[in-house]
């Protein structure tokens, strides 16, 4: 695969020098200026680009592999969707063109979009498909890269006598608490911008359409922000050795006894995922490997849990009173956000699975 991601990346990287141009060049897209084969065939460089974007932050997300690319380098306008993309004729493409409100394109490229946070809430407010796909890898991959070179200069000035020598207080306790810190602010900024992708609870990823492939791929990497995927794998001793169990092990064991809201909302995340895709006999594409982490997920939760994590503090701010609550089938937003916030006492039942009885 490492090939045909170096063949796929070199020919994009080729047809961004020959697409790239100024971000704020806005010319109107008309007829008389431009050829509709001419059209196609620019668009259709475009489309490339972005699906070999997309292809590279999926391998990050399903197999932990860093992409090839950097978004810092995709400098060319996001591919047109909807009727324009659709006609499959000149006169059908001009009469779609006419009705285009203003006669020009946005001509806004992923990384302009990532990088104003005005136009960006205004994009994810008002798209779907394609783009919020991307929209949502990309911040995936973009909060990873920068969460590795952070810890990557933390574990350098810990270890690095130079590097210590030259800071202005040069100890370990300085250094734990700054850059954490930071750390804990880039999550909390990515929090509020995932939030606005989050797709609605009617929305489940049994549909067939890009929806359904957006709702599959937000509850997989809502669970892979908080805990690594090499590290999911490694709890299960596959290709892992007995030090790198250990380490998982701790890791996530840690992170259970940290903060109960989200490992709540991470166990509906993966429950999600696993009671919509078990019962699939064709799965397509992401399907598999999103079923897969769900259910390591669950697996993990079920193995090094005490049952502490879902319990409610008080029976005051719990979910209403029941036998059993079904984690998989929340209705509505108020139900999903009670059992975030405080937990339930009872049993949590998946769809697949039965109740969820902790080891003891």
């Amino acid at each position: 695969m490492s090939y045909q991601r170096s063949s796929l990346t070199t020919l994009c990287h080729r047809r961004m020098a020959t697409r790239t141009r100024p971000r704020d060049n806005k010319r109107p897209l008309t007829a008389d200026n431009m050829r509709w084969e001419n059209w196609v065939a620019i668009q259709s460089d475009y489309w490339f680009i972005y699906s070999v974007w997309l292809f590279e932050c999926l391998t990050q997300i399903f197999f932990d592999i860093r992409p090839r690319m950097n978004i810092e380098d995709i400098d060319v306008p996001l591919p047109e969707q909807g009727s324009l993309w659709g006609a499959v004729n000149r006169s059908d493409w001009e009469s779609f063109l006419e009705k285009q409100s203003g006669g020009q394109a946005s001509g806004d490229s992923l990384k302009k979009i990532l990088y104003d946070a005005d136009v960006m809430q205004q994009v994810m407010l008002e798209t779907d498909g394609l783009l919020r796909i991307l929209i949502m890898v990309t911040l995936f991959v973009e909060e990873s890269t920068e969460l590795h070179r952070t810890k990557s200069r933390l574990a350098e000035r810990i270890l690095n006598p130079s590097v210590l020598a030259r800071t202005r207080n040069p100890t370990q306790q300085f250094l734990e608490r700054g850059i954490p810190l930071r750390l804990q602010n880039l999550i909390k900024d990515m929090d509020a911008d995932f939030n606005l992708l989050q797709p609605k609870l009617s929305v489940s990823p049994f549909g067939g359409d890009l929806s359904g492939m957006e709702a599959c791929l937000y509850h997989e990497i809502q669970i892979i922000r908080h805990v690594r995927l090499q590290g999911l794998y490694a709890l299960t001793g596959w290709q892992a050795s007995k030090a790198d169990v250990n380490i998982a092990e701790r890791d996530f064991t840690l992170w259970l006894n940290g903060d109960k809201p989200t490992v709540r909302k991470c166990l509906w995340h993966a429950a999600t995922i696993f009671s919509t895709l078990y019962s699939r006999r064709h799965m397509t594409l992401w399907e598999p490997l999103c079923f897969l982490n769900g259910a390591l997920f669950i697996w993990a939760y079920l193995m090094y849990a005490d049952g502490k994590e879902i319990q409610a503090a008080s029976a005051e701010n719990a979910l209403e009173s029941q036998k059993a609550l079904r984690l998989d089938r929340l209705k509505h937003e108020d139900e999903r956000d009670t059992w975030v916030e405080h937990g339930f006492n009872g049993n949590i039942h998946v769809t697949g699975i039965g109740n969820l009885l902790t080891r003891v």
